[in-house]
Formats: structure tokens, C-alpha cells, sequence
């Protein structure tokens, strides 16, 4: 079966401000998507704007790929704060309902 935009609706507009018709049982974010916004304002728009699309029960999964901050190069100029590391580095979760 070949699906299009007649089958999957396609809106064409902002994340944090776009409306798309109906409501959804999920609301997905792939490919680092979040990290376009830049700012805590944007990102906190875009999870209103989200929520605003689901149905009673509905997800929001976001995909976000973090660097280990262990291996970036250390010769580059990268501004981070200083942070204590876990160690063992912290490791990715997933949580299955039942």
C-alpha cells in the first residue's frame, strides 16, 4: 500500500505553531527535530503546541540524539560548564507500559 499526502495530511509551517487538522494518539519528533529550536521558549511552545494534537491518553516521543561530552575532541573550542560526568557514562532508557 502506497501512502500520500491524501492519506497522511502534510502542514508545512513551524513546529511550535503549526496546526494540523484532527487530534492524534501520537506526536512524534525524529531526527533531532527539538534541538532546531534553540531556545527554552520555543521548545516549551512546541511541547503546548503538541499536546494540543493528542487525544485523551495520546504520546509525545521525542528522538535526541546527545553527545558523550567524553569524546569530543578536546583540541576544539567548545564552551560547555563545567559538569561532573557519571561514570559509568549514563545510559539511554526504555520504558514499556504494560
Amino acid at each position: 500500500m502506497r501512502l500520500d499526502e491524501a492519506t497522511i495530511p502534510v502542514v508545512v509551517g513551524d513546529m511550535a505553531t503549526a496546526v494540523a487538522p484532527g487530534e492524534y494518539a501520537l506526536v512524534s519528533l525524529v531526527f533531532n527535530t527539538i534541538s532546531n529550536l534553540l531556545t527554552q521558549a520555543g521548545q516549551v511552545a512546541c511541547f503546548r503546541n503538541a499536546a494540543r494534537h493528542l487525544t485523551p491518553g495520546g504520546r509525545f516521543v521525542i528522538e535526541l540524539w546527545v553527545p558523550e561530552l567524553r569524546a569530543l575532541p578536546l583540541h576544539r573550542a567548545v564552551a560547555f560548564p563545567r559538569v561532573r560526568l557519571p561514570s559509568p557514562p549514563a545510559l539511554t532508557s526504555h520504558v514499556r507500559e504494560t
